[in-house]
């Protein structure tokens, strides 16, 4: 599918955090009809250049459990599974649905 001015279909929203050198990726979405064209890809090396220009020593990102896709994803970019929190989401807004777990992944750029 060609890309197109009119509609949105991927974004990448970030924040370096001075205080203690991280560039946090709050999120990277990608359109599911664009899915498999490298945006993904694209925008994730947008955000190690951008790391690296503002002297990060790691980026960290934050995935569920049951978003298998985005784990899968940042395991290949070259993230490790840096910490996990049972009690990060309301366990009460997933009746009938296996809870949500954060998952929490890291890019180490210095050391």
């Amino acid at each position: 599918m060609p890309l197109t001015a009119d509609r949105l279909v991927a974004v990448l929203d970030m924040e370096y955090l001075e205080w203690n050198a991280t560039l946090v990726v709050w999120r990277l979405m990608i359109d599911l009809d664009y899915r498999g064209i490298r945006l993904g890809r694209r925008l994730w090396s947008h955000a190690i250049t951008y790391a690296n220009q503002q002297g990060a020593r790691a980026i960290e990102v934050e995935t569920q459990n049951t978003n298998v896709p985005a784990c899968r994803f940042y395991e290949r970019m070259g993230c490790t599974l840096s910490g996990l929190h049972t009690a990060h989401y309301d366990p009460a807004t997933f009746a009938g649905r296996e809870p949500e777990i954060a998952l929490f992944w890291t890019y180490h750029l210095i050391g």
